[in-house]
């Protein structure tokens, strides 16, 4: 699965759901980050990667008025339903990319964190490993090692690693505690003061 949405740093409080406005600037259906990974999780995606994230600023006075304080990105997203760890482990494996997918001669970006340049063996976290080598990408990827012999958590990898419900955000740091537009801060759920 392969898709860009509009997401939120907070949870869209159920005052502001309805409001027409906002939901035609699909600001008020945008999901919390962590709920979308939980709720990926659940459905059997438990590593759910980050491709590109782009700030969605809110620029209108009077939608800045309602809900500035929230903060909206722009996330490209790569997840696959494979039975895959809560967070990057090692198992000594490596992945080498071919350089044969299609507009990708001389690399290949599996996400924000994970470039493959052609022909160069590059150290993977188990989850990595099986993204590259149990899909379609199997075909363009050379993956060496397995599974048997594990050797804790897979420091190379960058993001960190996901709790077992898929809390941890795992694209690059939480945006909880972060003031919003305006400069005010709540807690998850809460509208903040107008």
């Amino acid at each position: 699965m392969h898709f860009c949405e509009i997401f939120a740093d907070r949870r869209i409080p159920a005052s502001l759901m309805e409001d027409p406005e906002l939901l035609g600037e699909c600001l008020s259906g945008a999901l919390y980050e962590r709920d979308f990974r939980r709720l990926m999780a659940r459905s059997g995606c438990a590593d759910v990667r980050v491709i590109d994230r782009c700030p969605a600023p809110v620029s209108h006075p009077e939608i800045a008025r309602k809900i500035g304080y929230v903060n909206f990105s722009a996330l490209t997203v790569r997840a696959f339903k494979l039975p895959l760890e809560g967070g990057c482990e090692d198992y000594g494996q490596t992945a080498v990319y071919r350089g044969t997918l299609e507009g990708h001669p001389h690399a290949f970006d599996l996400d924000d964190r994970h470039r493959f340049a052609t022909g160069r063996p590059t150290p993977v976290c188990g989850n990595t490993a099986d993204m590259l080598g149990r899909t379609r990408f199997a075909a363009h990827f050379d993956v060496t090692g397995d599974k048997t012999v594990h050797r804790g958590v897979f420091t190379p990898c960058s993001s960190p690693a996901h709790d077992p419900d898929g809390a941890a955000d795992g694209g690059g740091g939480e945006p909880d505690g972060t003031s919003g537009a305006d400069g005010t801060t709540g807690p998850e759920g809460a509208e903040a003061p107008r």
